[in-house]
């Protein structure tokens, strides 16, 4: 019988986090929701182009349709963010006034 391995644990960025004080933000809530932003357009730029290749015999069905469908999930994502967002600022400017 073997004896047990300990387990390793990679923590990655949270590791630098600290457990006992507080940690500053890297950055705002305003560039994080920007950088997703423009993450969901270059997707969806993406998914454009790849039905042009696709029309153009440069790539594949099954290509295509992946770059297609991550374009659509990134799309709804944000519509969800965007959702749940205006939901808490109703709440909000229900309890403020």
């Amino acid at each position: 019988m073997k004896p047990i391995e300990p387990i390793s644990t990679n923590l990655g960025s949270i590791g630098s986090i600290g457990l006992g004080g507080k940690s500053e933000p890297t950055s705002s809530f305003k560039d994080t929701l920007m950088d997703f932003v423009s993450n969901v357009n270059s997707s969806l730029k993406e998914g454009d182009r790849s039905a042009e290749q696709l029309a153009a015999g440069q790539i594949d069905l099954p290509t295509a349709l992946i770059k297609q469908q991550d374009a659509v999930l990134s799309m709804q994502l944000l519509m969800s963010v965007r959702s749940e967002l205006i939901g808490a600022y109703q709440d909000l400017s229900r309890i403020t006034t």
